[in-house]
């Protein structure tokens, strides 16, 4: 299984959303998320995996190392 990760803002989201339609062929859900979303098993072998930053409206926000553990943490 392919496991993919994407950490960033609304223009990552919808690169990885371009790239499930890809691998995909369809785009069945494009959900906006300013949290953490998974996709299982497109394709029949690849997860995709994002998670939004930064959450600039945190004071307290994590900083891209933490948020990518965290991420990876998720799965």
């Amino acid at each position: 299984m392919l496991q993919l990760y994407f950490l960033g803002d609304s223009t990552n989201r919808g690169m990885m959303q371009s790239l499930m339609e890809r691998v995909n062929t369809t785009l069945y859900d494009a959900a906006k998320s300013h949290g953490f979303i998974k996709y299982r098993n497109l394709g029949d072998s690849t997860d995709f995996n994002f998670l939004y930053y930064p959450a600039f409206w945190k004071k307290d926000s994590d900083s891209f190392a933490q948020s990518l553990q965290n991420l990876t943490q998720k799965l």
